[in-house]
């Protein structure tokens, strides 16, 4: 949004308000500046959201294989004790709920390895940010799953914006590929969260 677009919105929210609400923003301008700041940034994300939407149904944008898994990884806080099946020699530290996806990824049947996939450094969905899932899981049927860990209090729209991110990357990948958003305690009631017995019981299968 340009300047001359920013001052002629903020110019039609004055131009509406009540003698009492004017009251009220001239008494504290800076409450009502952080409001429309969050408005704007709202209205921001839903047009990009529209438009990224429209260029993936365009096939302007699409998935291409232009990533590979690092020979070594060297995470910042190591795990201190190797847990089965990881990928690496040193994978990241992880504690709550990662830590019991770790463990439960380690124990299942059909889990090749798992990978804590480190933020900021290593694979990112790209969209409209880079969403980096928490895990990397490789089943024997030759599926990569990407996992990303929620606790049951962060269901939220940066929560929800990163599940429609992760479900369209899917869409766009081909079978061998999945992605899943799973939470501690709670079903979510979305395409793609899970609860994370269910979760598990799911996986099994892949």
């Amino acid at each position: 949004m340009s300047s001359s677009e920013l001052e002629a919105y903020i110019d039609r929210i004055v131009g509406d308000m009540t003698s009492d609400e004017l009251s009220t923003l001239e008494k504290y301008p800076t409450v009502f500046a952080k409001k429309i700041r969050d408005k704007i940034d709202e209205l921001e994300r839903e047009y990009c959201t529209a438009r990224f939407v429209e260029e993936i149904e365009r096939a302007s944008i699409v998935c291409k294989p232009s990533w590979k898994l690092p020979g070594t990884t060297a995470p910042a806080l190591v795990l201190e004790n190797p847990v089965a099946k990881s990928l690496y020699e040193s994978e990241e530290d992880v504690n709550g709920f990662e830590r019991e996806m770790m463990m439960a990824l380690s124990g299942l049947s059909n889990i090749v390895w798992w990978h804590r996939n480190i933020a900021r450094r290593e694979f990112a969905i790209n969209g409209l940010t880079n969403h980096y899932p928490d895990f990397m899981a490789y089943t024997t049927k030759g599926r990569l799953l990407l996992i990303e860990t929620k606790g049951d209090h962060l269901n939220n729209p940066e929560t929800r914006a990163k599940l429609r991110m992760g479900r369209q990357w899917q869409n766009s990948t081909g079978d061998e590929f999945r992605y899943y958003m799973v939470f501690q305690n709670n079903d979510p009631g979305l395409e793609g969260a899970y609860e994370f017995g269910k979760f598990l019981g799911l996986i099994q299968g892949l």
